[in-house]
């Protein structure tokens, strides 16, 4: 049961860290957020999410202090499902509302996403583990 309690709280600090930079206005400039590679993917608002992604993963391991990555790719995959599905509820009222379309034209998102999570809670991980086991600790 303990590991429960620390994976949820650090699944609680990756959301409060996710939404304090949500509330931060971008670095980029407005007219990189509609462009597109190979006129389909959506590039630099995955770039900007992978970053705030790896940060919130990082934070969320570093709290937890137990194997973190997968909880961390689950909370990127589920945002994701949510995030299209709500583009979807909004493009179906312009009757473009196709699923698929708006998935692929944000999988590179997801992709960079994923990959933010699993590097920032390894590397979360790493540095809790880091401190737990320091030479001042072990005396």
């Amino acid at each position: 049961m303990r590991i429960t309690k620390r994976i949820g709280l650090g699944l609680l600090t990756a959301i409060l860290i996710g939404t304090a930079f949500d509330l931060i206005p971008s670095l980029f400039p407005d007219p990189w957020a509609h462009e597109r590679i190979f006129g389909f993917f959506y590039v630099w608002s995955g770039v900007e999410g992978a970053c705030v992604v790896f940060l919130a993963a990082l934070g969320g391991a570093y709290v937890a202090r137990v194997p973190f990555i997968g909880a961390a790719v689950l909370l990127v995959i589920g945002g994701w499902v949510l995030a299209v599905y709500f583009l979807t509820s909004i493009a179906a009222v312009s009757g473009q509302g196709d699923i698929l379309v708006v998935a692929g034209s944000n999988v590179l998102g997801l992709l960079l996403g994923v990959g933010g999570a699993a590097a920032g809670a390894y590397l979360g991980g790493r540095l809790s583990r880091r401190k737990t086991e320091s030479p001042a600790n072990a005396a």
